[in-house]
């Protein structure tokens, strides 16, 4: 665990009288302590390691219809990279695919169409999404009379 010949004592009584311990946590909100690349203590860095964000997205309930859908999802937090858009309905269309766009601050991100007879789709994107920024969904094209495709579930992943 240490190095050899190291000792600590007295033994401290709690992690932060630890020696190999970081002085000082102002600014260090948010972040993680992790091992020193040299393995001689501890340091602070940000937690997830960039580009390890969860899904954001929503859920467009009900029968499909074209048209943008609410609602706009905020995302607060650090910047990161979109790799994926993804959508799924539960009830896949019949005849004709459903075509949605995924929008990032009003203007496009991407396009996912779901072909018809299956219940999802994807596409891969490039794009920095940061604090602040918001999405929502234009819906322009939808499955044919009565399996129009229903429950729209939408994701921007990294």
């Amino acid at each position: 665990m240490g190095k050899r010949g190291f000792k600590i004592d007295p033994l401290p009584d709690s992690f932060l009288e630890l020696p190999d311990v970081p002085d000082s946590y102002t600014g260090q909100a948010g972040k993680t302590a992790t091992v020193k690349g040299d393995e001689s203590g501890l340091e602070f860095a940000v937690a997830g390691g960039g580009d390890n964000h969860a899904p954001l997205g929503a859920l467009y309930p009900g029968v499909l219809s074209t048209g943008l859908k609410p609602p706009q999802v905020p995302y607060k937090g650090e910047g990161f990279t979109a790799t994926k858009i993804y959508c799924r309905v539960s009830v896949a269309p019949q005849t004709t695919d459903i075509i949605v766009q995924v929008r990032c601050n009003g203007a496009p991100l991407g396009t996912v169409t779901i072909a018809a007879g299956s219940q999802t789709g994807s596409a891969v994107i490039s794009q920095a999404i940061s604090d602040s920024d918001y999405f929502d969904i234009n819906i322009t094209q939808v499955g044919t009379s009565p399996n129009e495709g229903s429950d729209l579930v939408w994701l921007v992943a990294p």
